[in-house]
């Protein structure tokens, strides 16, 4: 995850093998993902938004605020066609990612920044210490 000023932003990263030949292109229309032309069968749409919804519980429940989350797949090393506008759910390589934080369009000012990783920064703590 991602927290700044310009959002809140859970990251679900696919670390998949490119092929060996042929096409190495990951294309997302709003709804699904195709690799190389071809479906895929895990569901990392799924999956981000299952994360962001987690993420988003955890926030409110532990500072009493309400922060939208965008959900990113990201998919390092693999190039990623330019996703529609106004998706849902991001899907970028590494060097996309970054632009997209930076250029996002929510504005969470540095107290709640601040406000969001401290509480988050504490139920980390308090699940590794119930662990031992």
């Amino acid at each position: 995850m991602v927290i700044g000023p310009t959002g809140v932003f859970c990251i679900e990263t696919k670390t998949w093998s490119k092929p060996l030949k042929g096409d190495h292109r990951i294309k997302y229309d709003g709804g699904k993902i195709l690799v190389n032309g071809k479906e895929i069968t895990r569901d990392p749409i799924a999956q981000v938004k299952a994360g962001s919804q987690w993420l988003y519980n955890i926030i409110e429940a532990s500072t009493g605020k309400k922060f939208s989350i965008q959900p990113v797949v990201l998919f390092p090393g693999w190039y990623v066609e330019p996703m529609p506008p106004h998706a849902e759910v991001w899907v970028l390589n590494e060097k996309a990612v970054v632009t997209f934080i930076q250029n996002a369009r929510t504005h969470i000012a540095s107290e709640d920044v601040s406000l969001i990783t401290f509480h988050l920064k504490r139920y980390v703590i308090s699940k590794e210490s119930q662990k031992e």
